[in-house]
């Protein structure tokens, strides 16, 4: 009888002692699965990540990009603005004389040598002088060496033999200006050209 009471009695504290490791087992088994999978980042966390940093590179790129697209075009602007400066510099420089014109291939000289001339001052006024009178009016620039006369009105002597109208006549038509490499001005109209030294 007693040995059946003490054959229970261990084979209880056995399975007891059984069901004790199979727990603290168990919980050690669960819990660090539960650790690992909680420091695994989520889909979610995986696919953020490489977006924001993407998205930081391109930024940084474009911005990149733009500051060095945008140097060469303020040099351009600058370099443009200056260039017309200088040429509306050059157009107001001076007391121009006429020394030929040529309208559909066929060239005009003058008969009385420095007697027509214009002078485009700064204040958009024209003045100038033919082989018989003065004239004066007004004109317009543009950027891109557009040039536009206005009415211009002159003195009223009568000269026998004179080129005062051929001049007058194309002078009036002039549209656009330049500044040649020897330094002679040329002014263009539809069908020709006027060329002042």
């Amino acid at each position: 009888m007693e040995l059946s009471t003490s054959k229970i009695i261990v084979n209880t504290l056995i399975v007891t002692a059984i069901l004790l490791i199979g727990v603290s087992v168990t919980s050690v088994l669960m819990k660090k699965p539960a650790e690992v999978v909680s420091n695994i980042p989520t889909p979610v966390e995986i696919i953020k990540q490489p977006i924001i940093e993407e998205n930081s590179t391109v930024s940084t790129t474009t911005e990149s990009t733009t500051t060095e697209m945008s140097t060469p075009s303020s040099a351009t602007s600058t370099a443009t603005s200056t260039s017309q400066a200088n040429e509306n510099k050059n157009l107001t420089s001076k007391k121009w004389t006429w020394v030929k014109t040529t309208i559909s291939g066929t060239s005009t000289t003058p008969k009385k040598a420095n007697a027509f001339s214009v002078t485009f001052n700064a204040t958009g006024t024209i003045t100038g002088t033919t082989d018989c009178n003065n004239y004066f009016g007004s004109y317009k620039t543009t950027d891109s060496n557009k040039l536009t006369l206005g009415p211009i009105g002159s003195t009223k002597m009568f000269c026998g033999e004179s080129q005062e109208n051929d001049f007058m006549s194309v002078l009036q038509k002039v549209i656009e200006y330049s500044i040649d490499k020897n330094n002679n001005l040329i002014l263009t109209t539809g069908s020709g050209t006027m060329m002042f030294k």
